[in-house]
């Protein structure tokens, strides 16, 4: 596998290349040090599978870049991680809108790169935000009855999750919504809800990853930081909003006439 690494300081970069390249992963590793370098690295080489981009970089940041490669139809369907800092404060509604893939955040372990690049070669890519309920079916083996139950299961969880993620005030509720964040995408995957699956991976990534932080500060016994609830809270209306709209979207194919 191929992975391109756009990363500004000398040492994140080493270590990441290291964490990729050791065995038993082997993977083969494209640096560039500017967002410029980044862009031409992705030009030049169509057989890349997984970026990873900083956020502050010279001449062009990791979200610019991360808009550029979205912008560009050869190149929009590429799995990025972002890579951001302890103190970054960079508004993860913004790199959702963008279709950014999987959060790494500093300070990283070698697991924890290693399990972030996993997570983003499994997310659906390209363009697609709802496979067809048929396809669903056939893939499943299941009848639409069957899947509108389904459906119906992971709206009231969705339901409940949006709810709970409202009302955060305990580092204990973090990590709660975390592993409840990935329950949620895996049925989103199963049920061919790729955009709302991609959004609870990303709410997944960042409850794990805060709640890890304050466990480090020994800080889960103080009120959850405003800054990682002002995270979550963009979080939650972007799920919010899919929600809404593939339920939309379930109901108004149920009462279609089939194909002739």
């Amino acid at each position: 596998m191929k992975i391109l690494i756009a990363e500004d300081d000398d040492v994140s970069r080493m270590l990441l290349r290291g964490f990729l390249q050791a065995p038993p992963e082997n993977h083969a590793v494209i640096e560039a040090t500017t967002g410029n370098e980044a862009w031409s690295a992705i030009n030049a080489h169509d057989d890349i599978d997984v970026c990873i981009f900083d956020v502050m970089m010279p001449d062009m940041s990791g979200l610019d870049l991360l808009t550029r490669l979205r912008q560009t139809p050869s190149r929009a369907h590429l799995p990025v991680v972002l890579c951001t800092a302890l103190n970054d404060r960079v508004t993860v509604a913004r790199a959702v809108s963008l279709k950014v893939t999987q959060y790494l955040v500093k300070p990283f372990s070698r697991a924890k790169v290693l399990d972030r690049i996993q997570k983003a070669l499994q997310q659906p890519g390209g363009e697609q935000t709802m496979q067809p309920i048929a396809a669903v079916c056939a893939r499943l083996q299941i009848t639409p009855e069957v899947y509108r139950t389904l459906f119906d299961s992971i709206n009231k969880s969705t339901t409940a999750w949006l709810t709970e993620s409202r009302k955060l005030d305990r580092w204990s509720a973090v990590s709660s919504l975390g592993i409840r964040a990935n329950a949620l995408k895996g049925a989103a995957l199963n049920l061919g809800l790729s955009a709302l699956a991609a959004l609870f991976a990303h709410a997944e990534a960042l409850c794990v990853d805060q709640f890890a932080l304050a466990e480090t500060a020994r800080a889960t016994q103080l009120p959850v930081s405003e800054g990682v609830v002002g995270d979550i809270t963009a979080l939650v209306e972007k799920i919010e909003n899919e929600r809404v709209r593939v339920k939309g979207l379930v109901e108004k194919r149920e009462v279609e006439p089939p194909a002739q």
